[in-house]
C-alpha cells in the first residue's frame, strides 16, 4: 500500500537553494506540536533524524537545535520521553 504525503513530508521536501555561508550557518528549528504533530506511522524518536535528514537533504550543513513546543500536559509521557531522548528540547506552552 501506497502512503499518502503528509504535511510533513510536503514541508520537509521543499528545494531550497543556500550560499555556503547560509549552509554552514547554525539552524534552529522550533515546531509547534499541536499544529504539526508527530504524523501517524512515525515513531516519536524518529522525528529529529528526520528533520536533520531533510535539512541536510536541501543544504543545510551547520549544527541544529530542535525545540519542540506545546501543550506537555497534554503530549503522552512516551512521546515525551522519546523526542527528549533524540536531544530534541521541550517547551511547555498552554493550548488556547
Amino acid at each position: 500500500m501506497r502512503r499518502m504525503k503528509s504535511e510533513w513530508d510536503v514541508l520537509l521536501s521543499k528545494e531550497i537553494f543556500l550560499s555556503k555561508e547560509e549552509a554552514e550557518a547554525k539552524t534552529s528549528v522550533w515546531w509547534d506540536m499541536k499544529s504539526f504533530p508527530v504524523p501517524s506511522g512515525y515513531e516519536a524518536g524518529q522525528v529529529a533524524e528526520c528533520i536533520k535528514s531533510s535539512l541536510e537533504k536541501s543544504g543545510f550543513r551547520g549544527p541544529v537545535t530542535i525545540t519542540a513546543y506545546g501543550d506537555l500536559q497534554q503530549t503522552p509521557e512516551h512521546v515525551l520521553r522519546a523526542l527528549s531522548s533524540t536531544g530534541i528540547t521541550l517547551k511547555h506552552s498552554y493550548s488556547s
